[in-house]
Formats: structure tokens, C-alpha cells, sequence
């Protein structure tokens, strides 16, 4: 960030430097902003087949075979990136051919500007080679199917050996391709899950669990070292890896967590009540770290949605040549395949066959004598970190329970929800035989619904079937994924309680499914989120949302969104098939309902009463024209519940508190703790609220230091500071890097700092302060200025010039001051339903032109596009700027503003854009499907809000104006003006901000803010997008390619407004304007000129206040120079060069040129006068310097014939002085500066 140096002398020389005070900055604004996308780009995704309709089609003339296919991932594939870069790999050889026709065959030696990190390449993984592919990019293999045979059509699955590479948070995603063609929708989406694991921190280390004897024994060292041996021992026989550490009375026992619960760890866990969890001070538990554990992983392609829970068919075919293609297109995160394989479609047996299986393998079926518990919270592995050990306290018999302090005692939640996540737990049994599998668990999310879960079991130790058969002689215990097709349907019932059942597909509740486990044998438990038997439901639901949304896009698009309640619009005649497509959905909600009603939990629900409603609704407009106009708004708004209740329908959210596998004969576990053990419970909790330190949860005991802690407030959510606390404990404190300076972090309400300044109580930093307030706090001297810290320039690179500018201003000497680093950055982008200008064959706007032909097109369908009254967007991207003359006044009189606020005006007054609308709902609906929105706010509502239009839009960089430049070349100005939230300190005197302003440079950069962002993401899901102001930050975060892509060409073209004094101001009066010509048809530009001298008398008056330069109504800073320099340059030639004096001549010849370009306005011979007397200044040889205190305090060593040009004034006043007070040498530097500021004022204009 530059700064404005005090010592203006320094400048004569740089006189002919263009800068323009109050003007944009836009960051990165040589790279192209504007998106390369087209509508056509997503055009082929509207016209794909469902899979439902792909197996009717496609696949009825074609058979499974028993045939499988194995293909090396290296043997012969083809990758091509986005630039037209390819890369081959042909029987283990690679080699790049690059867009420009370079051929490499080395990856170690690129041609300049290539990283390998983007190119496919042949890496080995936990020694395993391999094809590494990166995030984008496809990845084509020639699969040669003659050569096993196959000549015909036939059914597959496909299924990939995959190693998913340490990156960012999210899941691999590709899209799947046959011969260069998507084969159905299902196939656009595969996600790749990732392995992750828990551990202590991000070191890796292993979770650890305490046993500290009792306060008695350790008073005796002797029985306290029998005691903790004997532990030991214990621990030990029973599997557990354990150590003693400490001395003397301080001594304990670590034991590891286990990765395999039997009976024997069941019991000794129980016994000296171990838990697996880092404690924070409190004894509270605190969430385990939870990361990336790579390892070789099958992947068999199914619906990512958890439509269908067996895996996908695919038709193949091989052509001429015997061959096909497989393809897989990047859409985020790297990952390793080895091999592809073709495998017959499988088909999971019943139960009833899985139990004939058992009985024809020998085994004895008795049943098992073991008991084994399984906690939900020690898992082994997750599919994502967003599923996490959480607390519960609703009941008594949750296992353990703590009223006092914070137990990790669950798992799941609305975390454990989305089709496909995964937990994993391995235990073993002592005793052979069948045993239950019983679950205590909670579904109280989905009001009279179900959830369903799959469970897969694989045997450990075992490469195969053949190998377990040779160690036991049977097959009856060894398991490789689903053991019975029933396990795909695993049911669990909607109850506000906690409820304990079997494995149970639901029906006969009483109907459970034992399992044969062998003793000694480690099995693993997979349960994985699906739909189960909702899947069909789920499916009819979306179909039938998806055609009432076309029935109610067909009838807008005659009547508008507000239509005449008695007007003729004959339906019948002009939309028969919308009239009849209402009636055959009021059907199917009907069976919908029923189903729910009957074939769920058997009780009426919030769901079946939107159904009902819609039902009833639909039946009464398809059947009679007349009501569907008086009815269109009730429709939108059934409809719009209905969209939920299918949001919800594909969640399913459930709670674990523990796994139980025992024999069919033992008593069951007890679901709800009794009347007298519940009221012991409240009573304990209720006492204990009044004792818990809530806001001090998190906080970490980091030893003895003479460190004074720091104080840092934040006015952010409960989750939010739950992840700074973490953050700040562990990445800041505890690791040393930064003199570990403890930190005691306040969660604080919005008003809080306002009132602790002026107590003289605030904090040391102050996280999230918004822009205007950093400068509005900053120039009143409560915060303290950082451009002169340690590190500062350093820090400042991780932000782009937008950032940066909003926290800066300048004093009183033109001395630049900035006060905080930058949070967070936001910013809008074009959001755009692809899926109806799909069909509307309206291209994605790239000008505001287009906006207006979109328009256009938009209206003749009674659609429309949200955009914003952000009338600076305009200005800046036409090239204007709001304040002129370094803020002294404002800017929207000249003729860019005017016609940026006119262009705004004229949208809602000319061009009918809706003024308000409630963007997230209109563009569902499809009404809006182009608005204008910030980037983060809106995404992270529509992933929540509007689950059914996944992959129907977009979102992309501002539309702009175009622009030709000299050389015949068309640019696009889509620049976006960004606000930012900023971390500042507050000042205070005599105080050491070392530590304070180490934790805002850590807490800023580029680690902590992605370690932050994935831990909102890890916490709350896609929809915590955080809008980080840090560039390396944003690009570590788990956005798809295409996403980032678009954000970064946004991000790289912000313009950020100056916040100078009196800028509150401007708001209030231009909404005046333009409410008068909204509401009145005034005339947008005479409104605003009529609020023009207003807000420069503000403006003037704010900076009288804080000591700074000011104009008179009317004038600008050229004038005012102007009048200056012209009376400087008469008392100079007056008073003291005279004709005779040895520098006449080349005064009066400078002065001459200097009033011809002042008169005439000639920016380039003011420049020329300013060196003229710059040079004249410099022969008289002057070295002699002057110490001077500047504005902020500070002193500087400044040349004899220094003056502060600003404060000249007719009324000396505030260090201010007449210009007959200054000395010959004074007044040619005054001269010289001056013209300097009429040149640069007069280009800003």
C-alpha cells in the first residue's frame, strides 16, 4: 500500500505524474474480468436424459454380463485442459503437446509458465502408481472391449480405484462421459469421497485419553505408581495402547484411543471413565481435528442425489474399432485413479437369502455371547469433516453424560445428512455366533418422516473371500459392503425422544436383522446417509415440484406476476396442457400425502398439510379457469412451501448415541431414562447453568506466561467465535510461532464498542468493524494507524487495492494513514438461471446493454432482472469517481455522475426493473431468473433454500460498458465497488501494540482465514461461504473451479471508494433523489443537482471539524489554487524578485507561462511552469533543514522553505498562514506546489 509522503518537495520532480485523488482502484484490472461463459455452455445439461428415462431407452435392448474389464488408469488415456494444452500417457509413456505446439516428454523440465500440479502426470501413492488429475481439466481412457471379448452391447458398472489427495475440504467431483457425451443427468455429478480421521491437532497426533487416580491415592506416591501399573496393566491386556507420563503426584496415564472396541475396552473404559477428547481449561470437551487420511479407495459410480442406492447401469457398446471412451471431467480437487473396471451389474441378495447363505456354509448359527458398545462419537473414519462428535443433554441416559461440563457425547445431527456421507467404527467379538445390531438414536428434524441409512460391513485383515475361507473353513463372517439388500433401506422413525431399535427396514417394527460375526475377526461398521425406501417419494416429489414451477412459469408469462383478478385470460384455450398438468399433480399429491400419512409414522404432519393444501388448490384451478388469477399468489406461496418441504425430504438428519451388538436373548438397551432418574437430571442442569462459563468455553490452559493476555472482542455468532476461540488456542497461542501471547476473546453485541472507547474500557482488537466505522472511529483518534507497524507492508500483500483504501485516509499534511487490515470483502455477482435462458435462448449478459436486451426478451415472458440502486457501480465502471479534490468535495455534479445516476434512475423509471423483490424467492421461482446480488449472501441462501435447482444456475462477473480504445480494441468496465470488514486496534496512550498487532497480521493472513473459512464450511455446509478478503485465502477455499474462476475474475476488478469525512452524508440525499424520480417522476439529474450544494456544505463542515483543507461552495481545488498561485507569483515579482535581481528573467518568464496555463487550462504547461520554478528553488542552493511536528504527532525534518500548501488561508487559523508571511524561497515552493495541484486537479476532472 503506498503512502503519500509528508516531504511535498520530493514531488516537483514527479510534477507530470498523473494521480487522481477520490478515484478508483481497481485491483487487478490487466486480466480479463469478464466471463468467457455463454449459455451455450450449458445448454446440453437441459436436454439430458433422466436416468429413469436412460434405462428405458438406452439400456432395454441390452443384457449384464458376467464379463469384467480391468484397465490400468495409465495405459492409454488423454488429457486436455481449458487452454487446448493435452497430455497423453500411452502404455506408461507421457508426454505434453502444448496449445502452441510444443511437444515435452520430461514432467520435470516444463516449458516456462507450466506447473505439473495442473497437468495429468504418473505419481505413486502409498506405493501404488498411479494417474495424478488434477481439478480441471478431463481425462479421457480408451478402453479396448474386443480385446476381453465383448462385441456386444452390454450392461455395467463402473468402478474406479481412486487415492483422493490431501487439498482442500471438499469431495472430489467429476462429470462422467461415454464417447464424449454425458450419458443422463445422474452421471453430470460424481462425488469422490474423501477419508478423514481425528486426531489431537493438526500435527496428527493421536487422541488420547487421561486416567488420573483419585486426590486420596495421589497423596501416596507408592499406591499411586500401584495404582497406575496396575491400570497399566489392564489396559494393556485389554489391547489399548497406554503410557504413564508426569511425576510424582502429577503422574497419569495416557491411553490411546483404539481403533477396534471389544467387551474387554467396552470395560475398562467404563471403569476409569476415559475419554478420547481434548479438554479445554474447563474440563470441557472440545471438537477433535479432524483431517484429510489418504488411502486407496474403491468407488463403484451411483447417483450422488441418493436417488437410486444400487450403483448405475451403463449401456457400452464398443464401436468399429472394439473400442469406448470413459471420460471424467473435473469440477473440483485432485485425485489419483490406478485402474477402471467393468464389472457385471450387481444385485445385493434378500435377507432371507443372505440367511440361506449362512446356513449352507457350515457355521454355527447359535446365537453370540458378546456385547459389545460402540460410542457414535469415536468414530474411526468419516467421509467429511462436517460430521463431528456433538453434545446432548436432552436426556438422562445419553451415554456418558456430564450437566456440568461439555460432553461430545453424539454424532450426526443435521451434520450427518446429505446423501453419502459416511461413518465408520471396527469392532470385534470374543464369542462367534448372530447378534443384533441395536442403535440408541434421535430423529426429531423431519416432522413425521423417516430417515434411512445404508449399512455395509467389510471384513479386515482378509484380501479375500478365498483367504478368509482358508483361515475358517467357511464364509459365513467374511462381508465386502451391502450384506442383503435390506441394509440399503435402514429405517428410523420421526420421535421427538430418544428411541433404541434393531436393524430394521421399518413395516413390522418388531422385524430386525441379525448378523454372523466370527470371533476374533475385525469387522467394520459402515453407515452411510441415503434414501432409502424415501427415494421414490423423494423423486415423485421433485418431479412434481419441478412441473408446477413450468405450470406457474406458463401462466406468469401470460398474466405477469400480478394479474387482473377479473380479466378474461381463457386458460382453457391458451394453456390447456398447463390446466390439465395442475389436475394430474393434484393427483399425485394426493398419493404423496397418503404415503406419508400411512406408510411414515402413520400421523398427519406439517409436510402433509402443505400437500393437502396444494392439492386442494390445484384441483380448484385446474378444474375452473376463473380462479386461477385470484389464486396465483397462494399458489406461488404453496408451491414455494412445497420447494422446502422437498429440501428437507432429501436431508436426513439423524443422532447417534452409541451402537450396541449383542445376542438376540439380551435384554435391549433402554431408550428414555425413568421418571425419577429424568427429574434428577433437569434439577442437576438447571443448577448447573448458573455455574458454566459459557463465553469462556474453548479456552485453553497454555501454562505459565509473563505475557499480558490480549483483548479481542468480536460481534460474530456463537459458532463463528467457538471457531476464532479454537483458531486462536491453537494456531496462535499454543504454537509458539508467535511468542505465545494468550488471547481472551469476548463474544460482544454490535453497540458494544461505541460506548467502551468512550469509557475508556475498549478492547486491544476489535474484530469485523465495518468500513465506514474504521474511518469514522480512526479519525476521531481511537484507533490506532498501522502503515508504520512491523511487517505492515508484507501483510498488505495478501489484499488486493480495493481493500486497502476503504481503511486509509489522510491528514491534515497529505500524510496517508490506514487503520486495520481487511476481514472480509464483499462484493455482487450476476446470479442467472442457465436453465431458463436455456430455454428462453437469451445469452449471458456481458454489457449493460445486453441487460437491456435480456430485458426485453424477459418482459415479453413476464419475466424480469433484480439489479441493485447502486448508482457508484456505474460510476465507477463508466470511469467517474464520487469525491473530487481529495474529498473536499463531492463528485456527482460532473458529468459521469449524472449520467451514472440518471442511468440507474432510468432503469426503474424507463425501463421497468422491480425496485423491491425478495431476490432468493423470485429466483427460484423462475420470475427472476438474471439478478444482481452479493456473491456470498445469495449463494449461500440459495444452497439451502432452493436444493432443487442445483445445476440450473450460475453465477458470474457484473455486466459493464464497453468501451474502444485507441487502438481499435473493445474492453468491457464490469468493475464492482466491495465493502469490506476490517481488524483494527484501539489506541490507547502509552501503550505497547506488539501483541496486538502480531495477532491482527496472523488472524488476517492467508492461514488462519482458510483455516477459518473451512471451519464454517466444516460446521454449517456449503451455505458458509466466507467472503474473505484474503487472496490466497479465497482461492484455498472449497469452491468448484468454475466457481472460483468467476469469483476471481470478479475479485480482480474491485473498486473501493475513499471514505472521506461527510460520507455518510451522500446516501441519504441521493435515495432522496431518487425516490423523487421514482416515485414523482421528477427529473433524475435536477434532484441530485439539488442536493449538490448540500452535501458539499456537510462535507466542508465535517472537515473544518477534523482540521482539513476545505473549499467554498462553488469552487473547486483548481480554482482555489489557481487565485493562490496568482497571488503568490504578483507578491513575489512585487516584493522581491525585481528587475535587476539575478533570477528576474527567469521568474518573469516562468510567471508568464504560468498565467497562459492557468488561464487556458493547459495541464501539460502547468506541469512545465511547476518545474520552471522547482528549478529556480533549486539554484539557490538551499540545504538547511527545519524540524516540524506533523499532524500525527510525529516530528520530520523538512528543507528551510517548506510550507503546508493546505493550510494557506485568508483566516489563519488550526497552523494556517497568509501568503504575505512567506519569504522569497517560500513563495517560489508555493508557486511550484501549486501548480502541481492545479494540473492534477484539472486531469481528475
Amino acid at each position: 500500500m503506498g503512502k503519500k509522503r509528508f516531504t511535498r518537495f520530493v514531488s516537483f520532480a514527479l510534477a507530470v505524474l498523473f494521480l487522481v485523488s477520490g478515484s478508483a482502484i481497481a485491483a487487478g484490472a490487466e486480466t480479463s474480468s469478464v466471463t468467457d461463459k455463454t449459455i451455450g455452455d450449458y445448454e446440453n445439461a437441459r436436454d439430458l436424459l433422466s436416468y429413469e428415462k436412460y434405462l428405458e431407452r438406452v439400456c432395454a435392448d441390452a443384457e449384464s454380463t458376467d464379463k469384467t474389464v480391468t484397465t490400468s488408469a495409465f495405459s492409454d488415456l488423454t488429457f486436455v485442459n481449458a487452454a487446448g494444452d493435452t497430455v497423453t500417457v500411452k502404455d506408461g509413456v507421457w508426454t505434453l503437446t502444448t496449445k502452441n505446439g510444443t511437444v515435452c516428454t520430461d514432467p520435470e523440465a516444463l516449458p516456462e509458465g507450466y506447473v505439473l500440479s495442473d497437468l495429468v502426470h504418473l505419481e505413486e501413492y502409498d506405493g501404488r502408481k498411479a494417474v495424478y488429475t488434477p481439478s480441471a481439466g478431463s481425462t479421457t481412457w480408451k478402453i479396448n472391449l474386443s480385446a476381453s471379448g465383448i462385441t456386444e452391447k452390454a450392461l455395467y458398472n463402473i468402478m474406479l480405484s481412486y487415492y483422493p489427495i490431501n487439498n482442500k475440504n471438499a469431495s472430489p467431483e467429476r462429470e462422467f462421459y461415454i464417447n464424449g457425451t454425458v450419458p443422463f443427468s445422474e452421471a453430470r455429478s460424481l462425488t469422490l469421497p474423501k477419508n478423514w480421521s481425528s486426531y489431537r491437532s493438526d500435527e496428527g497426533d493421536v487422541l488420547i485419553a487421561t486416567y488420573r487416580p483419585s486426590k486420596k491415592i495421589r497423596k501416596n506416591q507408592e499406591k499411586l505408581d500401584a495404582d497406575l501399573a496396575q491400570a497399566l496393566a489392564e489396559a494393556e491386556a485389554a489391547g489399548l495402547t497406554a503410557y504413564i507420563s508426569g511425576e510424582g503426584a502429577e503422574k497419569v496415564l495416557n491411553v490411546e484411543r483404539p481403533t477396534v472396541i471389544t467387551s474387554a475396552i467396552n470395560a475398562l473404559i467404563d471403569k476409569f471413565e476415559l475419554r478420547f477428547f481434548v479438554t479445554d481449561a474447563l474440563n470441557n470437551e472440545m471438537r477433535p481435528t479432524m483431517l484429510q487420511d489418504p488411502k486407496w479407495m474403491e468407488y463403484t459410480i451411483h447417483d450422488s442425489d441418493g436417488y437410486y442406492s444400487a450403483p448405475l447401469k451403463f449401456a457400452l457398446e464398443p464401436d468399429e474399432n472394439g473400442c469406448v471412451t470413459l471420460t471424467l471431467s473435473g469440477v473440483n480437487e485432485p485425485v489419483a485413479l490406478d485402474s477402471l473396471t467393468l464389472t457385471a451389474c450387481h444385485t445385493n441378495p434378500s435377507y432371507e437369502e443372505y440367511l440361506e447363505r449362512l446356513k449352507n456354509s457350515g457355521a454355527s448359527l447359535e446365537e453370540g455371547k458378546d456385547v459389545v458398545q460402540i460410542e457414535g462419537e469415536n468414530t474411526v473414519n468419516t467421509s467429511t469433516n462436517v460430521v463431528y462428535p456433538v453434545e446432548d443433554r436432552s436426556d438422562a441416559l445419553t451415554s456418558p453424560i456430564d450437566t456440568s461440563r461439555t460432553m461430545l457425547n453424539t454424532i450426526g445431527t443435521e451434520k450427518w445428512e446429505t446423501a453419502g456421507q459416511w461413518i465408520r467404527y471396527r469392532f470385534s467379538v470374543n464369542s462367534s455366533g448372530m447378534y443384533e445390531i441395536y442403535s440408541r438414536f434421535k430423529q426429531s428434524y423431519l416432522d413425521g418422516m423417516y430417515v434411512c441409512r445404508t449399512l455395509k460391513i467389510y471384513t479386515n485383515g482378509y484380501e479375500s473371500e478365498d483367504a478368509y475361507k482358508a483361515a475358517f473353513g467357511n464364509t459365513a463372517g467374511y462381508y465386502d459392503g451391502v450384506p442383503f439388500e435390506e441394509a440399503t433401506q435402514l429405517r428410523f422413525d420421526y420421535n421427538n425422544a430418544w428411541q433404541v431399535k434393531g436393524l430394521s427396514k421399518g413395516g413390522n417394527k418388531d422385524e430386525t436383522y441379525p448378523l454372523y460375526f466370527e470371533e476374533g475377526v475385525t469387522y467394520t461398521l459402515h453407515f452411510e446417509v441415503a434414501l432409502g425406501s424415501m427415494s421414490e417419494l423423494v423423486r415423485q416429489i421433485e418431479t412434481i415440484l419441478n412441473a408446477l414451477n413450468d405450470d406457474y412459469l406458463s401462466i406468469i408469462k401470460l398474466t405477469g406476476s400480478s394479474p387482473d383478478d377479473y380479466r378474461d385470460y381463457s386458460f382453457t384455450r391458451l394453456l390447456p396442457n398447463t390446466m390439465l398438468d395442475m389436475l394430474e399433480q393434484s393427483v399425485a399429491l394426493g398419493q404423496v400425502s397418503d404415503f406419508l400419512k400411512k406408510d411414515t409414522v402413520g400421523v398427519a404432519s406439517s409436510y402433509t398439510g402443505i400437500c393437502d393444501k396444494l392439492q386442494t388448490l390445484l384441483e380448484k384451478m385446474g378444474r375452473d379457469e376463473n380462479a386461477i388469477a385470484k389464486n396465483l399468489d397462494n399458489f406461488k406461496s404453496y408451491v414455494g412451501s412445497f420447494g422446502t418441504f422437498l429440501t428437507d425430504s432429501k436431508t436426513q438428519p439423524l443422532q447417534i448415541d452409541y451402537f450396541r451388538i449383542q445376542g438376540a436373548s439380551v435384554k435391549k438397551p433402554k431408550a428414555k431414562a425413568n421418571f425419577f432418574r429424568a427429574i434428577g437430571h433437569e434439577v442437576s442442569s438447571f443448577v448447573m447453568s448458573f455455574f458454566r462459563d459459557y463465553n469462556s468455553m474453548g479456552s485453553m490452559d497454555t501454562g505459565e506466561t509473563t505475557k499480558e493476555s490480549i483483548n479481542v472482542w468480536l460481534a460474530y455468532g456463537r459458532d463463528q467465535s467457538q471457531v476464532i476461540r479454537n483458531l486462536c488456542t491453537n494456531k496462535f497461542t499454543a504454537s509458539g510461532e508467535y511468542g505465545n501471547i494468550p488471547v481472551d476473546l469476548k463474544l460482544v453485541s454490535g453497540g458494544t464498542l461505541l460506548p467502551s472507547i468512550l469509557a475508556g474500557m475498549g478492547p486491544d482488537v476489535y474484530l469485523g468493524l465495518g468500513q465506514t466505522d474504521v474511518i469514522n472511529y480512526a479519525i476521531r483518534g481511537a484507533l490506532m494507524n498501522v502503515e508504520d507497524l512491523d511487517g505492515f507492508e508484507e501483510a498488505v500483500r495478501n489484499f488486493n487495492d480495493a481493500a486497502m483504501t476503504v481503511l486509509s485516509i489522510g491528514d491534515a499534511d497529505g500524510d496517508m494513514h490506514t487503520y486495520g487490515l481487511p476481514e472480509t470483502q464483499a462484493f455482487p455477482m450476476m446470479f442467472i438461471r442457465t436453465d431458463i435462458l436455456s430455454d428462453l435462448q437469451i445469452e449471458i449478459p456481458k454489457t449493460w446493454e445486453d441487460i437491456y436486451v435480456a430485458q426485453s426478451k424477459l418482459e415479453s415472458n413476464n419475466m424480469e432482472i433484480g439489479v441493485t440502486t447502486d448508482y457508484k457501480m456505474h460510476l465507477y465502471q463508466l470511469g467517474g469517481a464520487l469525491f473530487a479534490d481529495d474529498g473536499m468535495r463531492i463528485n456527482l455534479d460532473s458529468v459521469l455522475g449524472l449520467k451514472a445516476f440518471e442511468t440507474m434512475c432510468n432503469m426503474f423509471t424507463q425501463y421497468s426493473f422491480p425496485y423491491k423483490y425478495s431476490a432468493a424467492n423470485r429466483f427460484r421461482t423462475g420470475e427472476m431468473p438474471i439478478i444482481i446480488s452479493d456473491y456470498t449472501s445469495l449463494y449461500n441462501h440459495l444452497k439451502v433454500f432452493a436444493t432443487e435447482l442445483d445445476g440450473c444456475w450460475t453465477f458470474v462477473p457484473l455486466p459493464g460498458y464497453e468501451t474502444t480504445g485507441a487502438d481499435g480494441n473493445k474492453t468491457i468496465n464490469n468493475c464492482a465497488v466491495s465493502s469490506v470488514t476490517a481488524a483494527v486496534m484501539i489506541k490507547e496512550t502509552n501503550k505497547d501494540y506488539t501483541d496486538a498487532w502480531t495477532f491482527v497480521k496472523w488472524y488476517t493472513d492467508s492461514d488462519c482465514q482458510a483455516e477459518y473459512a473451512k471451519e464454517m464450511v466444516a460446521i454449517l455446509g456449503d451455505s458458509a461461504k466466507h467472503s474473505t478478503a484474503n487472496k490466497q485465502a479465497l482461492e484455498s477455499m472449497p469452491w468448484t473451479n468454475e466457481e472460483y474462476v468467476e469469483i476471481n475474475r470478479q475479485f480482480n476488478n474491485l473498486a473501493s471508494i475513499p471514505n472521506y469525512p461527510g460520507y455518510y452524508i451522500i446516501d441519504r440525499y441521493t435515495n432522496f433523489a431518487f425516490l423523487a424520480a421514482y416515485n414523482n417522476d421528477a427529473d433524475p439529474s435536477s434532484e441530485l443537482l439539488s442536493y449538490i450544494k448540500t452535501i458539499n456544505k456537510e462535507i466542508t463542515r465535517k472537515r473544518e471539524e477534523f482540521k482539513l483543507e476545505t473549499l467554498e461552495i462553488g469552487q473547486t481545488l483548481a480554482s482555489k489554487r489557481s487565485e493562490q498561485v496568482l497571488e503568490a507569483m504578483e507578491y513575489l515579482t512585487s516584493e522581491y524578485i525585481k528587475e535587476g535581481n539575478d533570477k528576474y528573467s527567469a521568474v518573469s518568464s516562468a510567471v508568464l507561462a504560468a498565467k497562459y496555463a492557468i488561464a487556458n487550462s493547459k495541464i501539460n504547461q502547468l506541469n512545465d511552469a511547476a518545474l520552471s520554478f522547482k528549478a529556480i528553488l533549486d539554484s539557490y542552493g538551499i540545504t538547511g533543514t527545519m524540524t516540524i511536528t506533523k499532524a500525527d504527532g510525529k516530528t520530520a525534518e523538512v528543507p528551510t522553505y517548506y510550507v503546508n500548501i493546505g493550510k494557506q488561508t485568508a483566516e489563519p487559523k488550526n497552523g494556517g498562514y497568509s501568503i504575505k508571511s512567506l519569504n522569497e524561497q517560500q513563495l517560489i515552493y508555493f508557486i511550484s506546489a501549486g501548480l502541481g495541484d492545479i494540473a492534477n486537479a484539472l486531469a481528475s476532472y
